[in-house]
């Protein structure tokens, strides 16, 4: 029964089960889908050489394959608990271990979409050459020592997928056994607060995706830790991060693409953020690709990339609160103007100004000729205050011939404004009196 299924034809297989099921002597299956949706109806497309099958069915663990058309079939049909030795139908048949075979050609297994909360140690041990393992949508929460031994089985892991997995944290010594092998890392949809530590195992990682992760704050105290092989960072969608501090990205010292979008509350990222100092002195990485739209920033500063802006090939700065100052000047008067189209095509057209207020509403490439002036550090308005002036000025000048005129009138004493002294009121004492007596 067991040489029926020396098939050459076998590439790929998708079955709708929750555990793993034995698969005999399919030397050369390269690419495993094993998920289950609560066993709920899923449309699912199958790929078995040559043919592919898009079916809508409740896939149990009956799995058919017909060696006369190469195809693969799904019985829906239940009760079968035992091998059909005709069709090889699996069915739910116990195995011994004797009778196990590995699949030294399997390089992707995707587990995705299942309700595990753990893995068995002893889960890939028939599979070790395992390049891409996809576990998303799995509620794992915690990466136990059940989990970290399965994955220690997998000695040529490249890429791990644990997206949305209710991850917080990351067991320090997680990636110490692919230290040297994993390439691709995939985190995004989490719970990470804080940048985990145990990357620093990852030392040949080369992308990384943290996005949809509620951190708030990157700074000093939340960096990534030295990635000598990373060339692609992605942080996009972080509802809550406000700041991105100095140093956070100074360890990442070949990053080719950062990847920093759709941060709603981002409105400040530090000219030296990306700059590492060594005694060699400041050095940048090379960066081709940096994406920094939709956020909230106002400012881009110079010396984010310093001497490195050359090796810029694509910026995208759409959908931003960028306040055209004088300390936007580098980046309205020179980087714009100069590379501009280059780096952005059409879109260098679409970035608006949204203060100071006089400049409000205008593309920025409409002031690159223009002086910016400073805003004042308390929120002055120098326009308005010098209408005041004009104002203060004018009622001055208006203001000193009257004063001047009413004090020559009081002078003389005209319209009751002349001097009284001891005298007048005498008189006056005596006059009122004299009137009387008459």
């Amino acid at each position: 029964m067991a040489e029926q299924w020396d098939m050459e034809a076998v590439k790929e297989v998708l079955s709708h089960i929750m555990i793993l099921i034995p698969l005999i002597r399919i030397a050369i299956l390269e690419v495993m889908i094993l998920f289950d949706d609560q066993l709920t109806l899923q449309e699912t497309t199958i790929r078995f050489g040559k043919a592919m099958i898009t079916m809508k069915a409740h896939v149990s663990m009956n799995m058919v394959i017909n060696q006369e058309t190469g195809n693969l079939v799904v019985n829906q049909e239940t009760g079968n608990s035992d091998v059909n030795e005709k069709t090889g139908n699996l069915g739910e048949r116990k195995y011994a271990p004797n009778e196990w075979e590995a699949l030294p050609q399997l390089q992707v297994l995707n587990l995705g979409d299942n309700n595990l909360h753990t893995l068995h140690q002893d889960l890939f041990e028939h599979i070790p050459n395992v390049e891409v393992l996809i576990l998303n949508g799995n509620p794992l929460e915690v990466i136990d020592d059940s989990i970290m031994k399965a994955l220690n089985n997998l000695y040529h892991l490249q890429e791990l997928h644990l997206v949305d997995c209710n991850l917080e944290t990351l067991p320090e010594y997680v990636f110490h056994f692919h230290k040297t092998s994993l390439k691709k890392l995939h985190l995004n949809e989490n719970r990470f607060t804080k940048i985990p530590t145990a990357l620093k195992y990852a030392t040949v990682l080369e992308f990384l995706n943290l996005d949809e992760n509620p951190i708030q704050n990157l700074d000093e105290n939340n960096t990534f830790p030295n990635l000598p092989e990373l060339k692609r960072l992605s942080l996009c969608s972080l509802p809550y991060l406000t700041n991105v501090g100095r140093y956070v990205f100074s360890e990442l010292p070949v990053m080719e693409e950062l990847y920093l979008c759709d941060c709603p509350r981002l409105i400040n990222i530090n000219e030296d953020s990306l700059v590492m100092h060594n005694i060699n002195g400041a050095i940048w990485p090379p960066l081709k690709i940096l994406d920094l739209s939709n956020n909230a920033l106002k400012y881009l500063s110079a010396n984010l990339l310093g001497g490195m802006w050359h090796k810029l090939e694509k910026l995208i700065l759409l959908n931003n609160d960028w306040s055209c100052d004088c300390q936007n000047q580098y980046l309205i008067t020179q980087l714009l103007p100069m590379r501009g189209k280059t780096l952005m095509q059409d879109d260098v057209d679409k970035l608006f100004c949204t203060a100071p207020p006089e400049h409000a509403g205008k593309n920025l490439t409409s002031l690159s000729h223009r002086i910016l002036r400073c805003l004042d550090r308390y929120g002055a308005r120098p326009e308005r205050d010098a209408a005041i002036l004009v104002g203060i000025l004018i009622g001055l000048l208006l203001a000193l011939p009257i004063t001047l005129t009413l004090f020559f009138l009081w002078r003389r004493g005209f319209f009751f404004f002349g001097r009284q002294n001891p005298a007048s009121f005498s008189r006056a004492f005596y006059n009122r009196t004299s009137t009387n007596d008459s």
